[in-house]
């Protein structure tokens, strides 16, 4: 599993994360979040997979969904989709 945050324009928070599950999962109830390439609503895969592999931040990379949650529980301004 991997996950990196981008910082992009929101109303409410500046933060939103960007994930790349490799499980298959989705983790967090963002437009923004990126699931084997495809985003959930606001992006095309093709735009999705840019963005992603386009990102010169740091990437987290992650054992599993407990240690997801453990890092980032502070982070997140969405509820989580379980």
């Amino acid at each position: 599993m991997v996950a990196l945050i981008k910082e992009v324009y929101s109303k409410e928070d500046a933060c939103h994360l960007y994930g790349y599950d490799l499980l298959n999962e989705t983790y967090l109830g963002s437009r923004y979040v990126v699931t084997f390439g495809l985003s959930l609503e606001a992006l095309s895969p093709s735009e999705a997979l840019e963005k992603l592999y386009g990102f010169r931040g740091h990437i987290f990379r992650f054992k599993d969904k407990k240690e997801f949650l453990k890092m980032f529980d502070t982070k997140l301004d969405g509820p989580l989709n379980h």
